[in-house]
């Protein structure tokens, strides 16, 4: 699910650079998205060690499924017949940030309830921020804001790359 996540995409990307209508707020969004997928791969790895329940495994099947919705609505099936890269944005602004916040959620929720990731872990932090960003994206349409989350998020996502995430075990170990 993660690499059809990651294909869906790659194929808007010629689309939404290479279109002289492009948005740039959009393809900030399309390139944080390929982040999203590089760490949901990424923190996949302390999965390995779960003792699964059905529950656990569809909880954690939910982030892939989710992030492929939620990348299928940054590029539709016919990226090329998009006309304006700004307009679509703001069309299916509301469904990609409700997707985005649910996307994290269930990060937040599967990160608990499968590896006992305390509540408070720095790790959850920088994921309740992101779920308060998509929130932000989700209620207001004024471009502005657009803008100043379109440079924040990317940001936050190299920041928490970075630092967070050099090792995939230490991410979710309680005494970090």
């Amino acid at each position: 699910m993660l690499s059809l996540a990651v294909l869906r995409a790659m194929s808007g990307v010629p689309h939404a650079v290479g279109s002289p209508n492009r948005y740039w707020v959009h393809i900030s969004w399309l390139f944080s998205s390929l982040i999203w997928c590089l760490m949901s791969f990424w923190c996949f790895w302390p999965y390995r060690e779960v003792d699964w329940t059905v529950l656990q495994f569809m909880g954690a099947l939910a982030i892939p499924a989710l992030l492929y919705s939620y990348n299928s609505l940054l590029v539709p099936p016919d990226p090329s017949a998009v006309v304006s890269w700004r307009d679509y944005f703001f069309d299916v602004r509301t469904s990609l940030f409700a997707t985005g916040a649910a996307f994290m959620t269930a990060v937040v929720v599967s990160n608990q309830v499968s590896l006992g990731v305390p509540l408070l872990h720095p790790s959850q932090l920088l994921n309740y921020v992101q779920i308060g960003l998509c929130v932000v994206g989700l209620v207001s349409a004024k471009p502005g804001l657009h803008v100043a989350l379109a440079l924040a998020f990317p940001g936050l996502l190299v920041i928490y790359l970075f630092t967070l995430m050099v090792d995939p075990n230490s991410v979710f170990r309680a005494d970090s």
